[in-house]
């Protein structure tokens, strides 16, 4: 028996105030992420389970899109730098 897999996508904008968390290092996601306005740390823990920021990411750039391929853990923590506002991109997938 055959059967196709079919992508469907929503976009929405979600705002953040600065100092919040957009996700988690080790969380599961279903959402990738669009900066329309402001700026977001991406952060990694090290050692002492310090946060360490890898990047700092700025307006039109694109972060969070592996959990739109793969089904692995967030590896890494993303944090709103300034107050954001986010193009979110959620993906969900049906069986045809």
């Amino acid at each position: 028996m055959a059967y196709c897999m079919t992508a469907m996508y929503t976009l929405r904008l979600q705002s953040y105030k600065k100092g919040e968390a957009i996700f988690t290092e080790g969380s599961h996601g279903t959402e990738a992420y669009i900066i329309h306005v402001g700026s977001v740390d991406i952060l990694k823990s090290g050692a002492n389970q310090q946060q360490v920021v890898l990047r700092t990411l700025k307006e039109t750039e694109m972060f969070g899109e592996m959990a739109l391929i793969t089904s692995n853990p967030r590896a890494a923590t993303a944090m709103a730098a300034t107050d954001v506002t986010l193009e979110v991109i959620k993906i969900g997938r049906a069986h045809v």
